[in-house]
């Protein structure tokens, strides 16, 4: 998709975008006036039946509660490694952006290789994975001035 001129064009330039949620990610390219999705991760949770998740023998009692921090922790985990191996299918751009939830910034910004650690322009906050492509991209024009 063509990026407005009133937003950067990274002319000369790579920028890569990273936009990710709790369960999945997308990768874009900025380059050149246009903006690309080069590749997308999904996640897909697990279904536990109810019985599962309402009480479990601990010691010489029972837990009672659904697990969903166990789940969500493995869930997060799986998403950084599959983001890690994408990441190196990808040339090392000129810039990067991570746009991430303030709960899993910490896990992706240390899942980049070195090369685009290096590289990392400014780490967003927020779940913008559902968002227009240039509702987001708007940020990155903020952090460049």
């Amino acid at each position: 998709m063509k990026i407005p001129k009133q937003l950067p064009q990274f002319e000369g330039q790579t920028a890569l975008c990273l936009v990710a949620a709790d369960q999945a990610a997308d990768f874009f390219i900025a380059k050149d006036g246009e903006l690309n999705k080069v590749a997308t991760i999904v996640i897909e949770k697990p279904e536990y039946s109810d019985r599962e998740s309402v009480s479990q023998r601990v010691g010489l009692g029972y837990e009672s509660g659904d697990k969903g921090d166990k789940n969500k922790k493995l869930l997060r985990q799986d998403l950084v490694k599959q983001v890690k191996e994408e990441l190196r299918k990808i040339a090392t751009p000129s810039v990067v952006f991570l746009f991430a939830p303030n709960d899993a910034k910490r896990d992706l910004e240390a899942a980049l290789p070195r090369a685009f650690a290096a590289k990392l322009k400014k780490v967003i906050g927020g779940n913008f994975h559902k968002e227009q492509p240039l509702k987001w991209f708007e940020h990155v024009k903020s952090s460049l001035k």
